[in-house]
């Protein structure tokens, strides 16, 4: 009865709650990168103002290292999920891209489940328990002079992760969806 059901959600032509969901993950992923587009003009903002501090007043900004990084780990965990839905990844098509769509399918859909979402899987929930363990210990950051604690940051960075995750579950079933049809329509050039 259950995977009858899930069936279903793949295989309607008419949308349903996929496309919802998609919609749903595309709006979020769309709102993180726009946030992290925000975060890249800060990013320069703090690193101009480090410069001018720096090299007119001689009197470098002792936060600015840390911020600095701090937000360029932000704008990869935020604009990789956007990223990975519009294909904007680099990608070596040396062999891939000699075979048929139906070959290309079945690799995608492969190690797509295989190896890649069971290691992003991984992954994510390392970064989530080592998230979970700087809150309750008040890990803070010992780069600079500052200190800041740890645990902000690493919840930015598994948010993005978790985003990135629910993305790529998302395009594994639509590679699975679409090697149903290829497998049982054929494959069409």
């Amino acid at each position: 009865m259950y995977f009858y059901s899930i069936r279903n959600i793949f295989l309607q032509n008419t949308g349903g709650a996929m496309k919802i969901l998609e919609k749903i993950i595309m709006a979020i992923s769309k709102i993180m990168s726009e946030i992290a587009a925000w975060l890249v003009l800060g990013l320069i903002l703090i690193i101009c103002i480090d410069v001018i501090a720096r090299y007119i007043f001689n009197s470098p900004i002792g936060w600015v290292y840390e911020m600095s990084y701090i937000f360029g780990a932000f704008i990869g965990a935020l604009g990789i999920a956007r990223l990975m839905l519009e294909g904007g990844n680099v990608s070596v098509d040396l062999f891939y891209s000699k075979f048929d769509r139906k070959i290309r399918c079945i690799i995608d859909t492969v190690f797509g489940v295989v190896i890649f979402f069971p290691a992003y899987t991984f992954l994510t929930f390392a970064v989530i328990k080592n998230c979970i363990t700087a809150y309750r210990s008040g890990e803070t950051s010992v780069i600079t002079t500052w200190y800041p604690k740890v645990w902000p940051i690493k919840l930015v960075l598994c948010s993005g992760l978790v985003m990135f995750l629910i993305v790529y579950a998302l395009l594994i079933s639509k590679k699975i969806y679409e090697l149903i049809k290829i497998l049982k329509k054929g494959v069409p050039k």
